[in-house]
């Protein structure tokens, strides 16, 4: 067998093993899809370096096609929203991200806002030009639609710009729907109309008006269905809509469909430890700390190496005060306070959390304490505000049912 035979042969076998077999009929071309599937494999498994270099590598092969240029604005998007994610984690609170007025506002480094725009035109650039030189072809529709879909997720999500990502919507959505009425069984075009739809139907007032001018409405039943082939039957955006049917499933407060597609990521993507803990949010939840606490545990276990260890040491701490336990919580929250090469951050959500097992300890003197180290330490997401609010009443039982201890889950408000 000559060489080139036999590198045709192991492309083939690699395509196939990374297609799923049940995928849809797709106007995407499988040289394209071959390349793509490893970014966002890499992207959903947290690893932004492997994702960065793999987009870099495929602009170099391919500097003409947008597919490079997208993902790899994509990979920064999505580094930055995870770091957003793990923030509001580790302070138990979520992200609003519909919200006119969110409570808590994250600062995005100047660097990192460049970096992605830099890539987000150069993108849009690229697609453009793709598609004007490639008309009748359903991929060049296709790689324009994510383009803008692309900038109006981190401009909802990140930019918090919710005009200029009404408007990347409205082109994201127009080329998309083109496309699923050409191509009904195309899933993948089906994740941008889906995620539209639902969003545009979650807006307030304020915003909607300029979705209608832009010639769509958005409809939560049409969305969720979209969202669901495209989870089922995607090619290179089957974990997007996993996710994004985890959120909204988090939202409606259908916490065994959001477990069942959290489980689905963690299967494909182990070492992506925010939906580990997305799952250990979910069963708090819904109420089931013990199924909480044995999924922190595990987390525990398999100490991620991008995790710190005082991180989860704090959330089984929190965990077990919800389940009742005050005494383990405070063992293991004081292992959190004490554990040597801690995070400033890591640090002060600790003392505050320590602070509130001590005061349903009836430990006062030693909660005000705790409080008062969270006020030296750096302030992040109301972290300050909260230790103050509970330095002037002590944290009770009542406090402890209202509090917003999950974290994890990117809610939907």
């Amino acid at each position: 067998m000559s060489r080139r035979i036999a590198l045709a042969c192991a492309l083939t076998l690699a395509a196939s093993a990374q297609v799923p077999p049940a995928a849809s009929k797709k106007p995407l071309p499988d040289d394209i899809v071959l390349r793509v599937r490893p970014v966002m494999d890499a992207i959903h498994s947290l690893d932004y370096p492997t994702a960065e270099r793999l987009c870099k590598t495929l602009i170099q092969d391919l500097p003409e096609h947008p597919a490079g240029y997208e993902y790899l604005a994509r990979t920064y998007w999505s580094e930055q929203l995870s770091h957003a994610r793990l923030l509001s984690t580790e302070r138990f609170v979520a992200m609003d991200l519909f919200s006119d007025s969110p409570r808590f506002r994250l600062a995005v480094e100047r660097a990192s806002h460049e970096r992605f725009n830099r890539a987000g035109a150069e993108s849009l650039e690229k697609a453009r030009a793709w598609s004007k030189r490639h008309p009748a072809d359903a991929d060049a529709q296709f790689f324009l639609a994510t383009a803008y879909a692309i900038m109006a997720g981190y401009e909802l999500s990140i930019e918090r710009n919710r005009w200029k990502a009404t408007k990347s919507s409205g082109e994201a959505y127009e080329a998309a729907q083109d496309l699923v009425r050409r191509f009904p069984d195309f899933a993948d075009a089906r994740l941008i109309t889906g995620a539209v739809n639902f969003v545009a139907d979650n807006l307030d007032w304020k915003t909607k008006w300029l979705s209608w001018l832009l010639g769509y409405r958005g409809s939560q039943d049409k969305g969720r269905q979209d969202l669901e082939i495209a989870a089922d039957q995607g090619t290179l955006t089957s974990d997007d809509a996993r996710t994004f049917l985890a959120v909204l499933h988090t939202r409606e407060k259908q916490m065994d469909k959001a477990t069942r597609r959290l489980a689905e990521l963690h299967e494909r993507h182990p070492d992506n430890y925010l939906v580990h803990l997305d799952i250990a949010a979910a069963a708090w939840l819904m109420d089931r700390p013990t199924q909480a606490l044995e999924t922190y545990r595990e987390i525990l276990a398999k100490n991620y190496p991008e995790l710190e260890r005082t991180f989860v040491l704090s959330r089984i701490g929190a965990a077990s005060r919800m389940a009742g336990d005050f005494n383990a919580s405070e063992r293991w929250l004081r292992n959190a306070v004490e554990a040597p090469g801690t995070s400033p951050r890591l640090l002060a959500v600790a003392y505050l959390e320590f602070g509130k097992t001590l005061d349903l300890l009836n430990r006062r003197d030693g909660a005000l304490a705790q409080y008062r180290h969270v006020l030296q330490l750096e302030d992040f997401l109301g972290l300050h505000q909260e230790a103050e609010s509970f330095i002037r009443k002590p944290f009770d039982v009542t406090a402890m049912r209202q509090d917003q201890g999950a974290g994890g889950l990117v809610t939907l408000k």
